[in-house]
């Protein structure tokens, strides 16, 4: 991962202008119900990430656990159809210097690419 794209993006403010086109929808419709999203890639040579990623925080206000919030999480985005392949929880250090552990939820989302292939695969088999 290359750490400067990633720095770069977590200090941005949020402009809907900015985000990769391949995730806005994905982007757009969890901050529209309330998830707060730290940064966002749709991924490939040269991004912050090979695959579509998104990172998010578990509001601080939020009186379930962990695992209760990931379950939230996940039926949300498959009942806006926001299809992940992954969810991890990702512990780091701040880059400000502060040393002050943070943590965020990332989302990796299946690219265009997989969706083609299934596609193709769907086609040349009649289903």
């Amino acid at each position: 991962m290359d750490t400067t794209l990633f720095r770069r993006a977590i200090n941005q403010e949020y402009d809907p202008d900015n985000i990769d086109v391949e995730i806005r929808h994905a982007v757009e419709t969890l901050r529209s119900f309330g998830y707060e999203t730290t940064s966002s890639c749709q991924g490939g040579e040269g991004h912050m990430s090979k695959s579509p990623t998104i990172l998010l925080t578990m509001p601080e206000i939020y009186e379930g656990t962990y695992e209760e919030f990931v379950d939230g999480l996940i039926s949300f985005c498959l009942d806006k159809n926001i299809r992940i392949a992954r969810v991890n929880r990702v512990l780091g250090l701040s880059l400000n210097g502060s040393k002050k552990m943070f943590e965020r939820i990332s989302i990796q989302l299946f690219s265009k690419k997989h969706y083609e292939l299934v596609d193709r695969i769907k086609n040349e088999n009649g289903t």
